[in-house]
């Protein structure tokens, strides 16, 4: 077991990067991830689990050749737009249409989450938003333009997750909550465009199940799955499922009409159960067995540290744990969560 306390300097470029409230978010954990990765020799890395696009942005500032991926949609409309995309920004005059054009009524988001979520204005401007956004010949600026708006949605709304109806309850007079979705697009498209900037490295992004991942060439694996939590659950479509139907318009999703926030269905992932967890980390070290892997871990998480270190050893012959005092609080009220844990990176060589 590595304890590391030594601190490497991270680009100054990575400040830039727009910070966003999502559960497992590594941004505070990044100079320590930082300092094992300048250990390890690797120019090629995937992220297959890229959740806020996080440890991606870091590779990229690195000057690494980043495959990120994400079975859910709205992480790769992320990454897209801020991994892979090295030059589009969302243009003034795009920003300018979208802000102007006059309200469509009797939309998809308006007709679905009215008096769930949102303001009535605000929904409208979801709907307006998707009337205009396609218009866009840039495959980037059109990602970029819509991390803005789910990067709105997610501040705007109270502790950044779905769960419960938009109310009061957490109305504390915070900037956040105060502004419109309109006014939060504004400012966000001048934070995402901020934080473009040109690599020399190949960087990609795909909406692709880990399984399903064809190019496997890579010198690292960067591996941080959904684990099943001694407490609560892992359900990420449970808290971000508004983010999912914003990023693509709801076409495809299957929305729950019996739930009370209009839910969508979760897709199937085999982490989430413990009958099947242990042997789907033994696929997942099995199917990238050719590569370096580091596996993000939490104390507070199941399968436990032993077992994942005698799996990752069937594969490796090389196999360190760093670990490190974290203490994760998940939302913004009195009643915040908070759970003191350990949080390893496991490293197999």
């Amino acid at each position: 077991m590595v304890e590391t306390t030594q601190k490497i300097e991270i680009p100054a470029q990575f400040d830039k990067y727009p910070r966003m409230r999502f559960m497992g978010n590594k941004y505070k954990l990044i100079p320590w991830l930082n300092s094992i990765f300048q250990k390890i020799e690797f120019q090629s890395v995937i992220d297959p689990f890229s959740g806020s696009g996080t440890v991606s942005y870091l590779f990229k500032t690195l000057g690494k050749s980043v495959k990120s991926s994400d079975f859910l949609n709205f992480p790769n409309v992320i990454s897209k737009g801020l991994v892979e995309n090295n030059y589009s920004i969302v243009s003034q005059e795009l920003i300018d249409r979208i802000l102007n054009t006059k309200s469509i009524h009797n939309g998809f988001a308006f007709n679905t989450y009215k008096d769930i979520f949102f303001s009535h204005e605000d929904l409208k401007f979801i709907d307006t938003f998707w009337t205009i956004i396609n218009s866009s010949e840039d495959d980037y600026e059109v990602s970029l333009a819509k991390t803005a708006l789910i990067r709105s949605c997610a501040k705007k709304q109270p502790r950044g997750v779905f769960t419960v109806a938009s109310s009061d309850k957490y109305d504390d007079g915070r900037r956040d909550l105060m502004l419109t979705l309109k006014e939060h697009f504004n400012e966000q498209c001048e934070v995402v465009n901020n934080a473009i900037f040109h690599s020399e490295e190949v960087c990609t992004s795909q909406k692709s199940d880990v399984f399903n991942h064809e190019d496997l060439e890579s010198d690292l694996v960067y591996l941080d799955p959904p684990y099943i939590p001694k407490e609560n659950d892992n359900c990420y479509m449970k808290r971000y499922h508004f983010l999912e139907g914003v990023s693509c318009n709801w076409r495809g999703q299957e929305i729950m009409e019996t739930s009370k926030v209009r839910k969508i269905k979760k897709p199937y992932t085999a982490f989430s159960y413990k009958r099947t967890a242990v042997q789907t980390f033994d696929n997942l070290f099995q199917k990238f067995r050719n590569s370096k892997i580091a596996l993000s871990y939490s104390s507070n998480s199941i399968p436990s540290l032993n077992i994942l270190v005698d799996l990752l050893s069937k594969y490796k012959s090389n196999v360190e744990v760093f670990q490190v005092d974290y203490t994760y609080s998940f939302g913004n009220h009195e009643n915040a969560k908070i759970n003191e844990a350990k949080e390893f990176l496991i490293l197999g060589q």
